[in-house]
């Protein structure tokens, strides 16, 4: 961050925290590869307990205009701590579709369950077609065309 002007780095909070569906501890892999994920109980390996909360809860008292998700595959879950936000805000959101292959269905279904006036538009970010995307932008945001 110290390479970022400073009114930018102004702007910025760092929370050592994972986000979920609730609140309570997720054990993640630490390793720093591709790799990393959270883990089961029983998975062995290079572990560190992380403090898990609801994106409804961390956000309280704002009004995000966007929302960014590669969580790793927990995007499910991440949205579902969200649903609240999501319902009284309507913010644009950005969120890996590619780590499980039936997130590319559920989690346009899921933001829809949670608001029915989002268009959805899913893009690859690599050639191979990998690293896919799915945007939800609301129908009636100003700042965005069709």
């Amino acid at each position: 961050m110290g390479s970022l002007p400073t009114d930018v780095r102004q702007r910025i909070e760092l929370w050592p925290l994972a986000v979920g569906a609730e609140q309570g501890v997720i054990s993640f892999s630490q390793g720093g590869t591709p790799a990393s994920s959270i883990l089961s109980r029983v998975d062995e390996g290079d572990r560190i307990d992380v403090s898990c909360v609801p994106l409804d809860q961390a956000l309280a008292g704002t009004a995000p205009r966007l929302i960014k998700m590669d969580v790793e595959g927990a995007e499910p879950g991440a949205i579902v701590g969200a649903t609240k936000t999501i319902e009284a805000h309507a913010p644009i959101l950005t969120i890996c579709s590619y780590h499980v292959q039936d997130h590319l269905w559920r989690i346009p279904l899921l933001i829809h369950g949670i608001r029915d006036d989002y268009r959805f538009y899913l893009r690859p970010h690599l050639l191979e077609g990998w690293d896919t995307v799915c945007y939800a932008i609301p129908k009636a945001d100003p700042s965005v065309s069709s």
